[in-house]
């Protein structure tokens, strides 16, 4: 029962690691798509749809986020992955 519930809490690391990295790549690859052009740095600008500039803006600028849960992520994935690993082995080692 504890190893399925330490396999999903890694998933949900991960997730949580990769999602704000995964955003501004969405939100860049939609500002293509939707013609919408740059107007320096990651201001997005939409000819008719501003609210959707602005939308994809934030979308862009969510990598930001990523410089605290890259590095927050990987340590509690590291964690979860040495609690699994005891979980796995230790009862072997044990015996």
């Amino acid at each position: 029962m504890w190893v399925k519930i330490n396999v999903v809490l890694i998933g949900i690391t991960l997730v949580y690691t990769i999602a704000p990295l995964a955003i501004a790549f969405l939100g860049v690859a939609l500002a293509g798509l939707f013609g919408c052009e740059s107007g320096g740095g990651m201001d997005v600008y939409c000819p008719g749809k501003p609210g959707l500039g602005q939308l994809l803006t934030t979308m862009g600028m969510m990598h930001w986020f990523a410089l605290f849960t890259l590095p927050s992520g990987a340590i509690i994935a590291i964690i979860l992955s040495v609690a699994l690993g005891v979980q796995l082995i230790g009862p072997k080692l044990i015996r």
